[in-house]
């Protein structure tokens, strides 16, 4: 995968605590993450603009401080 020169990844977000789970998918190629209203909702944004696709870092400026290292440590290790 890593060395498709279109890549995408669709991911399940889902935490047991969570009522709604989100989907989305990240065009790594564009940075553009396109979510569903359950993404949305969770990084307070709205849905009509996760569903037209935005920049990686407008999510993780949203991230708490303290969970960004993770995230980050994550998106590395699948992109």
């Amino acid at each position: 995968m890593k060395e498709d020169a279109e890549r995408t990844i669709i991911v399940e977000l889902t935490d047991a605590d969570a009522r709604d789970s989100g989907i989305f998918t990240w065009d790594i190629v564009r940075d553009l993450v396109y979510g569903d209203s359950a993404l949305a909702a969770l990084f307070g944004l709205a849905a009509s603009e996760t569903s037209q696709g935005l920049p990686l870092k407008l999510y993780l400026d949203r991230v708490h401080p303290e969970d960004r290292r993770g995230w980050q440590r994550q998106l590395r290790k699948r992109s």
